[in-house]
């Protein structure tokens, strides 16, 4: 009898500190609508598998699929990578020379982001830009095989995007949203903002007068460890028990 015991009970806490998502999981992590050269927003893949973001599209507060507009240069996400999309506009490429050139300029003032993707959408053509007063932003599948869909998201709306919404913006810092390992929403909707008590590698820089705060590209997960932590002291005492059986 105590033999069986043991492994039912072993499987048992085996399964519940498993993964809760067997694929990939999309949620808007960061958003920052007072940029140092153009604004920006962050994804992350809470699941454990990677998604493809090819032909993904996004758009601001309207959370319209009609008014949405492509994202460019990063065709798919990996398990647990945060991912970030910047705004372009015909001005920053003349300054910039390109896209592309853009994307180095933002990854240099941010200290490199050495390792992490940055794509871009271009905003100010297609009418999508987040404003300093109040925004949001999200996110939406649309592949040639289902023209078009609103991925789930966190906060229970009626159409349960996976949108944020945020207020007038700090200068110089960024919002942010944290989530749950099954991508349940634990922090306001409405954004929280980015300053030392913020989850991920904070950066800090000044533009000019202003302080930058943003923590682009990094989100830790310490609900995940908290799980395999208790995982592990279920273990032990799981085999202390069987010892003293």
């Amino acid at each position: 009898m105590k033999k069986t015991i043991l492994p039912i009970l072993t499987a048992a806490l085996l399964a519940s500190v498993a993964p809760t998502q067997a694929q990939g999981l999309l949620r808007i992590t960061e958003a920052m609508s007072n940029g140092d050269i153009t604004d920006w927003f962050e994804i992350t893949n809470l699941g454990n598998s990677a998604c493809d973001l090819a032909n993904h599209r996004m758009d601001d507060n309207s959370f319209l699929i009609a008014n949405s507009i492509p994202l460019v240069g990063i065709s798919s996400i990996g398990a647990g990578e945060s991912v970030i999309f910047i705004e372009t506009s015909n001005a920053l490429r003349t300054t910039y020379a390109n896209d592309a050139g853009v994307v180095s300029a933002f990854k240099s003032n941010w200290g490199g982001l050495s390792g992490i993707q940055v794509g871009y959408y271009n905003g100010q053509a297609l009418g999508v830009s987040l404003s300093s007063t109040g925004d949001g932003v999200t996110l939406f599948s649309n592949t040639a095989a289902n023209s078009g869909t609103e991925l789930p998201g966190p906060f229970g709306t009626s159409s349960n995007l996976i949108r944020v919404s945020f207020g007038a913006a700090t200068s110089g810092s960024s919002f942010y949203w944290s989530y749950d390992s099954a991508g349940a929403s634990t922090s306001s909707a409405t954004g929280v903002i980015t300053d030392a008590n913020a989850p991920g590698n904070l950066i800090t820089w000044n533009n000019v007068a202003t302080a930058m705060n943003a923590t682009p590209g990094t989100i830790p997960e310490p609900s995940s460890a908290s799980l395999l932590m208790l995982g592990g002291l279920g273990l032990i005492a799981l085999r202390r028990w069987s010892c003293k059986s």
